[in-house]
């Protein structure tokens, strides 16, 4: 997951070069980060429905599309590029969800961690409530939800997320406990 410090600085360069006006340096950042996109989209397209017609490098491609109508937002450095990343994601998979609510229900196969009464462990919830819940929850506790997300939406460990948002694995596996909670209210009421 960790790339050589002069890699992640190369790219953290290149963000802050795109977020002052220079276009070049966004495509010249993708190819030092496409990896780990696609590594988490296909983590997280393995765990929706069968048979969804979105791919992993579509994901990417729409959440990259969707980054770069940020042009002029300052990304701090590459860990926070690739959050804002997963969270382009994610509301690319929810909006796919809504296009398609009438068609076809899309769902979202939850951690075995978050037990939802009435559900198996690996329980499969709509995309769309699991975002609402999400969305709730951001209104509680933003960084709560930036890991929820992350773990949900990316598929990542908590020590990944404890190393990409600059916490301790402790304090990433506190607001995880709490953000489980929190969204097994929501999507039990």
């Amino acid at each position: 997951m960790a790339e050589p410090l002069d890699a992640a600085h190369r790219v953290t360069d290149l963000l802050r070069r795109w977020a002052a006006g220079d276009a070049a340096a966004f495509e010249e950042a993708l190819p030092l980060v496409y990896d780990e996109l696609y590594r988490i989209a296909r983590a997280k397209m393995s765990r929706e429905r069968v048979g969804h017609t979105l791919q992993p490098t579509a994901l990417v491609n729409e959440a990259v599309a969707a980054l770069m109508q940020w042009q002029g937002h300052a990304f701090t450095d590459r860990q926070h590029f690739l959050r804002a990343a997963c969270l382009a994601m994610r509301r690319v998979l929810t909006e796919y969800a809504r296009s398609r609510a009438q068609a076809v229900p899309a769902a979202v196969s939850l951690s075995s961690d978050i037990d939802v009464p009435g559900q198996t462990a690996a329980s499969v919830v709509s995309a769309v409530a699991l975002s609402v819940a999400l969305d709730h929850l951001a209104a509680e506790d933003a960084k709560a939800a930036e890991i929820a997300g992350l773990r949900l939406f990316a598929d990542l460990t908590l020590q990944e997320i404890a190393d990409m948002t600059g916490m301790t694995l402790s304090t990433a596996h506190r607001r995880w406990i709490y953000a489980k909670a929190l969204i097994q209210r929501e999507l039990s009421a």
